[in-house]
């Protein structure tokens, strides 16, 4: 079987597990590493129904990255009708159409101005340019893979790294006044504290996260899109949610989400 027959083969049982919302046992072709992986997640990408409409970056401290056996982060894309906005309250956010729903509270940076594929590695300086606004979020971590934390991280990466969907809070435009580096954020679900950060723990700085992801993209030919939201990592830890529960990520001056579990 060729590499493109490999890859085919795991995106479409990843997508139609994605589409039941139900669990697989195992993917049926192997995965050699993670450059595999990421084959495996373009192919899904390409033939999944929806629109990409942002990222999520993933192992963006030391301590993920050894867990995961890495020694940079990873990334999976975020599909339309998976972005929530917790401002908008008619339509109130839960968590009943997820599998195995975990949250993380995160840093979301939302892009002004499109950063394309090209050679030169973007720097710091046009990051930062690119963004227009940061919005608190809660990412919710959630596998199609039975036994995900045995399944290897290539496996992971091709189930889009494991996100199920993204939910932000209120936009702050002026953000380069915010230290983002040092500024706090922490997780509590049914009222209690689960996790606790700060900006740094998304790979030095939630810009640098997205820099990082940013010349990823580029080297797969992906670029990204103004009005893009890139999720940056967990400040928090992962924490599951029971039936019946609510979780909130405080982010202080920069606001509150909160996402309900019926």
């Amino acid at each position: 079987m060729t590499e493109a027959g490999r890859h085919a083969i795991v995106a479409d049982q990843l997508l139609v597990a994605r589409q039941a919302g139900r669990l697989i046992e195992s993917l049926n072709a192997q995965l050699a590493d993670t450059a595999d992986g990421y084959a495996a997640q373009d192919a899904l990408i390409d033939s999944a129904p929806w629109s990409v409409v942002g990222w999520k970056v993933g192992a963006t401290t030391p301590a993920a990255m050894k867990m995961f056996g890495t020694d940079e982060p990873f990334c999976g894309p975020i599909f339309e009708g998976n972005l929530f906005d917790s401002t908008n309250t008619e339509n109130p956010i839960n968590l009943d159409g997820f599998i195995r729903p975990m949250v993380e509270g995160e840093f979301a940076l939302v892009l002004g101005a499109d950063l394309p594929v090209r050679l030169e590695e973007y720097s710091s300086e046009e990051i930062r340019a690119a963004v227009s606004a940061v919005r608190p979020a809660i990412e919710i971590v959630d596998f199609r893979l039975e036994t995900f934390a045995t399944a290897g991280l290539p496996a992971i990466v091709a189930d889009c790294s494991g996100n199920g969907g993204l939910v932000v809070g209120r936009s702050t435009n002026d953000w380069v006044r915010a230290d983002l580096e040092s500024a706090p954020v922490a997780m509590t679900v049914a009222g209690t504290l689960t996790g606790s950060g700060v900006g740094s723990d998304a790979f030095g700085h939630p810009v640098e996260s997205l820099r990082w992801l940013a010349n990823h993209l580029s080297k797969r030919g992906r670029g990204l899109l103004a009005g893009d939201t890139v999720t940056t990592g967990s400040c928090t830890g992962i924490a599951p949610v029971a039936p019946g529960q609510t979780a909130t990520a405080d982010f202080g001056d920069l606001g509150q989400v909160i996402v309900d579990r019926t």
